[in-house]
């Protein structure tokens, strides 16, 4: 039987594209770096990354394919990456072209599929308590239209979001 549960949207290459274009320009990615949330990204080995990364941004540290890859394992979360091998691909990445993206447009794509999944998550959630025998639509439509607001403020240029 086939499974019928829905895809989250996701946008793995240019999570993968971000990351080997923020260590070739570790500098050049700082602003757009600090645009972007852990959870702007889907892929939990690249959430994990970009959590190290931005913290030793945050700290002022060097930061290289080698930096990264041993502030991961000095924290315990190199399998939860990938692993070596997964590093050494990585370093692949870093030493040859540029990927198609640049780091603006693969953050873009990754905050639209990020605004997405929240949205379903909102949406999935009023559909829940719709269901509820002694739901007050009038209240649940508030709640939505608050957590809406919320959300759009949270993405306009100067809320906190893109």
């Amino acid at each position: 039987m086939t499974s019928l549960k829905p895809l989250l949207p996701e946008r793995p290459s240019a999570e993968y594209n971000f990351l080997v274009l923020a260590l070739k320009d570790p500098e050049g990615a700082k602003p757009t770096i600090r645009l972007l949330d852990p959870e702007d990204f889907y892929c939990r080995g690249f959430r994990t990354l970009f959590e190290v990364m931005r913290k030793m941004i945050d700290e002022d540290q060097c930061l290289s394919i080698t930096s990264l890859q041993e502030s991961v394992a000095q924290c315990g979360l190199l399998d939860r990456v990938g692993g070596r091998n997964f590093f050494a691909i990585l370093s692949g990445s870093v030493a040859g072209p540029d990927p198609f993206l640049d780091c603006e447009r693969a953050a873009g794509l990754m905050k639209d599929a990020a605004l997405i999944r929240k949205l379903i998550a909102l949406s999935l959630d009023a559909i829940r308590k719709a269901f509820d025998p002694y739901c007050d639509a009038q209240h649940l439509l508030g709640q939505v239209r608050l957590r809406l607001g919320e959300l759009a403020e949270a993405c306009r240029p100067n809320g906190g979001g893109r």
